[in-house]
């Protein structure tokens, strides 16, 4: 399955960029939560509506990972 990016690799197939941000699907901020539903498909969702709908989304998760923030955000938050 190819993944959506500006950048082609070299047999054609689409990769995605190391620093893309992948954003809520419900907001459009940083997203902190992946989900794999069961059925097939994936959401993204940022910290506020991954706490809003984790019950609902445990029951149609195949998966539930969080995205870590990236090294520049994180070293920031720690100052």
């Amino acid at each position: 399955m190819a993944l959506w990016s500006r950048v082609r690799g070299i047999s054609g197939h689409v990769r995605a960029l190391p620093d893309q941000i992948d954003t809520c699907d419900r907001c459009g901020m940083r997203a902190r939560l992946r989900v794999l539903l069961d059925r097939g498909g994936e959401l993204y969702f940022c910290g506020h509506h991954a706490r809003k709908y984790r019950a609902a989304l445990q029951l149609v998760a195949l998966s539930m990972d969080d995205i870590p923030a990236s090294g520049v955000a994180a070293a920031a938050r720690f100052r």
